[in-house]
């Protein structure tokens, strides 16, 4: 098979159909009608990460055929987002509310993580130094000076949001409002400061006159919404702006194989392991795990590993089985069984014998 040039790659992806899909933020008061508009959009998987969705708000997500899942933890919303990536399904929209609950849950672990370093820190000291309560208020109080804790936050925060924008899914946002330090604007969003730049639409939820809830403009990419515009918070406002958004299939996508998950862990072993370019390569990937590459990053990552320690497939395939024989010796008895674990590692397949 001939491979193509990237310009004759380029100009064969053009070709494609085109489909955007909504990436929508929405900030404001409790009770301006984020929750209320977000609930009605169809097929959505609905993370409420303040767990306040009640019996009405669950009704309407029963209507639209959505999935509610209340939890405010990041590795379980981070796990879920890339389950939605890797996995067929029929769910046409995310929902994350609030993502300021989130993010305060990424800042009070992180804030705890290195608190904890410095006071191991105070008492790893502790036979050149004596502890005392004072030293160790220090400290837990130089552990998060200048915002170190934010600092840490914002890398899994990143992550989350690279992965969030590869979902061939609208993607809606709810956030909280909170007084704006600056002097351009009066209000803003509760989280991760950079956060609007990954939507192509924000927009402050808020209550006018007669207790009617409107959407502000705040940031738009579209010339149909315009900045400081006032617009209805309702569901086919979005759609009808956006060609095929109601058409949004997610497409499953091609993730490491089990097998090469399997070779991976075995290399691990390797005492030539190159473990620095690795982290390095999964951190450039914006990934937690080798099984969340995609296909082509780990098999190429898997060849720079084989090319490093100096093993070949063949080799670690026969460790594997080997390994396996070990773990299943009162099988043995049946002749094929080294041929079926050949041809299951081989082929792709599961290992469960």
């Amino acid at each position: 098979m001939t491979k193509l040039s990237p310009l004759a790659n380029a100009q064969l992806e053009a070709k494609k159909p085109y489909s955007k899909s909504l990436k929508l933020m929405l900030y404001g008061a409790p009770g301006t009608g984020k929750t209320l508009l977000a609930c009605k959009f169809p097929n959505t998987v609905y993370i409420d990460a303040e767990k306040t969705i009640n019996s009405e708000y669950k009704t309407l997500l029963d209507e639209n055929n959505s999935l509610l899942v209340r939890d405010n933890c990041f590795d379980s919303v981070y796990a879920l987002v890339v389950d939605l990536l890797k996995t067929k399904h029929n769910y046409k929209t995310l929902v994350i509310d609030s993502i300021s609950v989130i993010w305060d849950d990424l800042l009070e672990l992180n804030k705890s993580l290195l608190e904890e370093r410095a006071v191991r820190r105070v008492k790893a000291q502790s036979r050149y130094k004596p502890v005392t309560e004072d030293s160790l208020d220090k400290a837990i109080e130089g552990a998060t000076a200048f915002a170190k804790h934010k600092t840490e936050a914002k890398v899994p925060m990143k992550k989350l949001l690279r992965i969030i924008d590869q979902l061939d899914m609208n993607v809606i946002f709810i956030a909280q409002e909170k007084k704006a330090f600056d002097k351009t604007q009066d209000i803003t969003f509760e989280g991760l400061e950079s956060l609007d730049y990954n939507f192509d639409l924000v927009i402050r939820t808020v209550i006018q006159n007669s207790n009617k809830r409107i959407g502000v403009v705040t940031k738009s990419r579209y010339s149909t919404f315009r900045i400081a515009s006032e617009v209805e918070l309702i569901p086919d406002l979005f759609t009808a702006k956006f060609s095929g958004i109601d058409h949004v299939d997610s497409i499953k996508k091609e993730f490491a194989t089990e097998k090469q998950i399997i070779e991976y862990k075995k290399l691990k072993e390797h005492e030539s392991f190159p473990l620095d370019s690795v982290s390095k390569a999964l951190q450039r990937a914006s990934v937690n795990d080798f099984g969340e590459l995609d296909i082509d990053r780990s098999t190429k990552l898997l060849e720079y590993i084989y090319k490093i320690v100096g093993s070949s497939p063949s080799g670690i395939i026969n460790e594997i089985i080997d390994e396996k024989v070990y773990e299943m010796k009162e099988e043995l008895f049946d002749p094929s069984i080294i041929d079926k674990l050949h041809e299951l590692l081989v082929e792709d397949k599961t290992l469960e014998v």
